[in-house]
């Protein structure tokens, strides 16, 4: 059920992980560990000074390279704490916008270009210290943007079972990884298809749009989906996708109905992107693109 995988992700949440915003930080992130322990993460150099730039992390290097970063962070709780950093990778969510995975998933990409001088930190009440870590870029690596974060937290401990069910809730913190290997871009959105599927009676309509460019993308469009004895769309609404991630997958869905006639319906979907420019590392116009539209037309079933 693809609509509900971030749903489910969500459940993750109570039973004790906590999936990582989806958006890119500010300049200073913040998270609440146990008990209560604020978390503090940014870029740094090697003295703990703040560096200019967007507050995450931004980094523009040639396919073998390696680049030195470092990461401050701090326990802002009163009692003294021990922090673990994991680098994590990222996709996109539900509507696009970033998410981040959670610290036990494989890592294949950014977060596995992560090289950490230390895993773990302990630090007394308002105290703080760097941390130093590498990122290599692979050699054979295409041009492109790619996106992971560095995570932070407090690990939580787990409350005691009841009838064989214990809850686990984990926050933590991140600061992006966002990674520019100079070179040819574009910008691209693939629509794959439309399906129908029904969750708790509820039947919504699965928009598959997919990041097939290799740059960080937003997206605006409509769909429109017309019964066979209708000339005239049963739904028309507005698409709306957040920032999405190269080579990955949305999966947006539109609530429709909780009963529809079983019958062969028609849909339209359009998907646009405007042309513009980006920065990374202080570079302007590092990366390039230009306007375009996805269109697709096709039918599918209600059963």
């Amino acid at each position: 059920m693809l609509l509900f995988s971030d749903r489910r992700r969500a459940v993750l949440l109570v039973c004790g992980l906590l999936l990582g915003a989806t958006v890119l930080p500010a300049r200073t992130s913040y998270a609440a560990g146990p008990p209560q322990i604020p978390v503090l993460l940014r870029p740094s150099d090697a003295r703990a000074g703040e560096v200019s730039g967007p507050g995450y992390f931004a980094v523009s290097a040639d396919p073998g390279a390696t680049v030195q970063l470092y990461a401050f962070v701090a326990n802002k709780g009163r009692v003294r704490a021990g922090i673990d950093l994991v680098p994590v990778d990222a996709t996109s969510g539900v509507y696009g916008a970033i998410s981040y995975n959670l610290p036990e998933q494989r890592r294949t990409r950014v977060g596995a270009w992560v090289h950490l001088s230390r895993r773990w930190v302990q630090l007394g009440s308002n105290r703080g210290t760097v941390v130093a870590f590498s990122l290599h870029i692979p050699h054979r690596i295409n041009p492109g943007q790619y996106i992971g974060a560095l995570t932070a937290f407090v690990p939580a401990p787990a409350l005691e079972a009841h009838r064989g069910v214990g809850i686990r809730l984990q926050t933590r913190v991140f600061n992006a990884i966002v990674v520019t290997v100079p070179g040819p871009t574009h910008a691209s959105f693939t629509i794959l298809g439309v399906t129908p599927q029904l969750e708790s009676n509820e039947l919504y309509v699965m928009v598959h749009v997919r990041n097939s460019g290799n740059v960080l993308l937003k997206g605006q469009g409509y769909l429109w989906v017309y019964a066979p004895w209708s000339k005239k769309p049963w739904i028309y609404t507005r698409i709306s996708l957040d920032t999405t991630v190269p080579h990955t997958t949305v999966h947006y869905p539109i609530h429709w109905a909780k009963r529809v006639p079983r019958a062969r319906y028609r849909f339209a979907v359009r998907i646009s992107w405007q042309g513009g420019t980006s920065s990374s590392a202080g570079v302007q116009n590092l990366v390039r693109w230009t306007a375009g539209t996805s269109q697709l037309r096709g039918f599918f079933w209600v059963h």
